[in-house]
């Protein structure tokens, strides 16, 4: 993910963005595997990756 963001597609690294945005059961039922990937460090790569593919200005979360 460091070395070389533009390998990974784009959905699949805001999916991941948005992991921890989870059901919270969901979240408690899978937390040996899901919680490698909800990571403060890793979310700050995600977030990187993710703008190699889609700068700042060009997408936004709405709720």
């Amino acid at each position: 993910l460091k070395n070389n963001p533009k390998v990974y597609c784009p959905w699949m690294l805001i999916a991941l963005e948005l992991l921890d945005k989870s059901e919270k059961s969901m979240l408690k039922k899978y937390e040996n595997i899901l919680s490698l990937w909800i990571n403060s460090e890793l979310q700050k790569e995600l977030q990187k990756a993710i703008r190699e593919h889609i700068p700042d200005n060009k997408w936004r979360l709405v709720k």
